[in-house]
């Protein structure tokens, strides 16, 4: 959570009444109901689920993440531009980049799909792209990628 508010435990104060509230534990991320004595306490205390949850809970942005590319080289220095969606502008997302976390553009919803074949399925378990764990493909299949060559696959060779 964001709201610094947020991350005070949870007080149920000094007094006797018996007010249902709601505060927002920081180790499950949810806020949680919890019976408020009326007086004291501290500024985690919300009336409402609704208002806790807009107070505190990290809000995500539609679209899924790109898997990032492996390049090959080892990166010694970790970026860590973002910790949730909230720290990005716009439309951008906080994703996972090499060892660290980046704002990028998401892609529109749908997962992107992995490379495939013309003729039967790719070879599973061998992957022929770039980057430091590529393999060679068999004899008899070729290394098939997708636009970005974030997913390549072994594909069998066609005889015709």
């Amino acid at each position: 959570a964001n709201n610094l508010d947020c991350r005070l435990p949870k007080h149920s104060g000094v007094c006797q009444a018996r007010d249902p509230r709601f505060y927002f534990d920081v180790y499950s991320k949810q806020c949680r109901k919890f019976i408020y004595g009326g007086c004291g306490g501290n500024a985690n205390n919300f009336k409402t689920l609704a208002e806790c949850q807009d107070k505190c809970m990290v809000k995500t942005k539609p679209g899924i993440c790109l898997p990032p590319i492996d390049t090959g080289q080892i990166d010694t220095i970790c970026v860590i531009e973002c910790n949730s969606d909230e720290d990005c502008q716009d439309d951008k997302k906080c994703c996972p980049h090499l060892c660290g976390r980046v704002c990028s553009i998401p892609t529109g919803g749908i997962k992107p799909k992995p490379a495939t074949c013309q003729i039967g399925k790719p070879l599973p378990h061998i992957f022929c792209g770039r980057g430091p764990n590529r393999q060679k493909c068999p004899k008899g299949y070729y290394c098939n990628t997708d636009r970005g060559d974030r997913f390549a696959v072994c594909c069998q060779r066609s005889y015709s």
